[in-house]
């Protein structure tokens, strides 16, 4: 068998590998029913009626609503959940 192709060596080639991964570093923790509470009234807030982000918090603040660690909204709270949502 000739394995030179035009003066250079090349033997036939053969790669096999098997990638197995586990984690579950990939998939994130599901949003209790408080935050997709508070998610869908800032999207609406946002989306629907135009409302800038410290107006939004200060409409949520002034409804009573927390964060989802129990603190008074600010603008970057409401900025935050909006974009992660």
């Amino acid at each position: 068998m000739d394995t030179t192709t035009y003066g250079v060596f090349s033997p036939p080639a053969h790669l096999r590998f098997t990638l197995t991964v586990k984690t579950t570093g990939l998939v994130g923790k599901p949003y209790s029913i408080y935050r997709y509470k508070l998610a869908n009234q800032i999207i609406y807030l946002r989306q629907e009626l135009g409302t800038t982000f410290p107006g939004i918090a200060d409409w949520m603040n002034r409804n009573g609503y927390t964060t989802p660690r129990r603190k008074t909204f600010t603008n970057s709270h409401a900025h935050s959940i909006y974009t992660k949502f």
